[in-house]
């Protein structure tokens, strides 16, 4: 489980996002075959969602928007059920949806100041 995942972030830092995903996809298959899943807190949905938005500005294929608006809806409810640590990666997933509109770098800076409060540096040097 863990070598997927962390494979998966690897390879979409270095911008290997078909790698990337299929590393998701096998994550996705062993967790399917697990007696429980794993918490993690929105971090396996946060780097999927950024995966499958890089996938779908590179393919233009319409199933990883689809990914990517679920993962989004996930990290929202996280958000909204008082994980601190959800709402700056939700934030992040929202720029990086609108990257191309004007209202991105906002979107990005809110995310940076709510990563640097919650001292959350690794995620703040993402956005």
């Amino acid at each position: 489980f863990y070598i997927y995942f962390f494979c998966g972030i690897e390879s979409y830092i270095f911008g290997k996002y078909e790698a990337a995903a299929s590393m998701v996809e096998r994550r996705r298959q062993m967790e399917k075959q697990m007696s429980r899943r794993l918490l993690m807190n929105g971090m396996a949905d946060f780097f999927d969602g950024l995966i499958f938005i890089a996938m779908a500005r590179k393919t233009s294929d319409i199933k990883w928007s689809v990914e990517a608006t679920n993962i989004v809806s996930k990290m929202e409810s996280y958000a909204q059920n008082g994980t601190h640590t959800c709402e700056h990666k939700l934030l992040l997933l929202e720029a990086e949806l609108e990257k191309n509109s004007g209202n991105a770098m906002a979107i990005y800076e809110r995310a940076i100041a709510i990563a640097e409060k919650n001292e959350l540096v690794h995620e703040q040097a993402i956005a």
